[in-house]
């Protein structure tokens, strides 16, 4: 990657937030998590059930979406198969958010979509090292597609040079 000059680097042209979706039962717990979210610098969406979850979801597509495993009427299984299931529901970040700690439902959870488990209460550092990473991450993703595309690039550059030489050698050619 080409170094960029102090105040023009690529990253800057990147929201330097994540669009957040804290889902919980719980509205305490859920603000709790969405306050902590803006305190970070990110936006923050609540929805208190799986429901209000995936209308948000399809109206305004989260980065992450933090989600209860046990909400009334809506298991965090069912949640996360849902939500992967919602045009674009591979491309988020979906995290567990749960008081159980036991294996089988950090199993469970991994088998029904969700990238993270985090087990309540959540420590805010472990959450904001958790949003840090995945904000990296994606801006590797955007760097390493900018790549891609200045490589594309070049090579359509290179394919039209070829194929204007080949004309030419076949006009040539024919004469």
């Amino acid at each position: 990657m080409q170094a960029h000059p102090a105040g023009n680097d690529d990253r800057s042209e990147l929201p330097a937030q994540l669009r957040v979706l804290v889902t919980d039962d719980n509205r305490d717990a859920a603000d709790s998590m969405a306050t902590l979210c803006h305190i970070w610098g990110h936006e923050a969406l609540v929805a208190y059930d799986g429901p209000s979850a995936l209308r948000l979801l399809s109206a305004e597509p989260p980065d992450v979406v933090l989600a209860d495993l046990a909400m009334p009427g809506f298991a965090g299984d069912w949640l996360a198969r849902e939500l992967r299931a919602v045009p674009g529901g591979h491309y988020f970040t979906l995290v567990a958010v749960t008081g159980y700690a036991d294996t089988e439902y950090r199993k469970l959870a991994v088998a029904a979509g969700f990238d993270h488990y985090l087990v309540k209460p959540v420590e805010p550092s472990a959450l904001a090292g958790l949003l840090a990473d995945i904000q990296k991450k994606a801006h590797e993703t955007i760097d390493q597609t900018r790549a891609l595309i200045g490589r594309t690039s070049e090579l359509i550059g290179e394919t039209r040079g070829l194929i204007a030489e080949a004309r030419r050698l076949r006009g040539d050619a024919a004469n």
